[in-house]
């Protein structure tokens, strides 16, 4: 019993990784037989603030197996900022952060492929805002995914503090422990 209590908070997050995408936009089209389904973290995005996109893709509402995403970020002018493969991993999909360096006009092109073949590919634009000023930043960096972070890993910590208390009261065998 007392493994079990160890165990689910990793069932939570694989549970959390596991969604469609990202809570936030959501970029979907259908285009040459497959619906694209791309999104991103948050309904504004700042510059120097961490964006966390993902992508998915389907066929008769299925969804579509491919091995990775080849993402390529330019500036209006033009200019690449971000060309990589985002390897479609087997718990969570093909999911990326980034951090804008300047507020603009943004196209993130991407394109699906298997192994070597790809299968479809789009774009879609992001406008980012100027750096928000305030709030928990260093250096223009926000803090906030940080605190965020210990705050849960806080509360996991708390939450099995308690619920190993009471099944010490309960159980012989853990109170040994």
């Amino acid at each position: 019993m007392f493994r079990l209590f160890l165990i689910l908070p990793l069932l939570v997050l694989l549970a959390s990784s596991a969604q469609a995408h990202v809570n936030g936009v959501s970029y979907e089209k259908e285009k040459d037989g497959y619906t694209i389904d791309a999104g991103y973290g948050a309904p504004s995005v700042a510059q120097d603030e961490s964006t966390l996109m993902d992508f998915r893709l389907r066929k008769d509402g299925k969804d579509v197996p491919f091995t990775d995403t080849w993402v390529k970020i330019t500036e209006e002018s033009g200019a690449v900022v971000f060309a990589s493969g985002i390897h479609n991993a087997e718990f969570g999909g093909p999911r990326m952060s980034y951090v804008f360096p300047r507020p603009g006009t943004y196209t993130v092109s991407f394109r699906y492929e298997n192994n070597a073949d790809t299968l479809v590919d789009d774009s879609f634009v992001i406008d980012v805002t100027p750096r928000k000023e305030g709030g928990l930043n260093i250096f223009g960096v926000s803090l906030l995914p940080v605190l965020y972070v210990v705050a849960g890993a806080a509360l996991g910590v708390l939450v099995m503090l308690i619920l190993t208390l009471i099944m010490r009261k309960k159980s012989p065998l853990i109170s040994e422990i």
